[in-house]
């Protein structure tokens, strides 16, 4: 038996609740794949956290806009911040050790 690496141990104890819910092969898949969210406002941007905590380690996230003042009765963020830029900074931390 080999020792999980630092990395590998985060991940499996990210993913410990997945078990039962997601199979071992779905959940290697999921560790391997990169997500593409096109339009990370609103609806986008509330599919990465969900994503990071299944597992998804790999995104590539694509929105041209920064938040503003009407943005903030549907979103979390800080104003004229990039959208990008707050999602990167706020949701992806849960995995801070994943291979970005």
């Amino acid at each position: 038996m080999t020792a999980l690496t630092t990395h590998e141990a985060f991940y499996a104890d990210l993913t410990t609740h997945n078990r039962g819910f997601v199979s071992d092969e779905a959940q290697g898949r999921l560790a391997q794949i990169t997500v593409l969210v096109a339009g990370c406002g609103s609806t986008g941007g509330a599919a990465v956290e969900p994503l990071v905590r299944l597992g998804v380690q790999r995104f590539l996230l694509a929105e041209p806009g920064a938040y503003e003042l009407n943005n903030l009765n549907r979103q979390s963020a800080a104003l004229r911040k990039p959208v990008v830029a707050e999602l990167a900074q706020r949701d992806l931390a849960a995995s801070q050790e994943s291979a970005w």
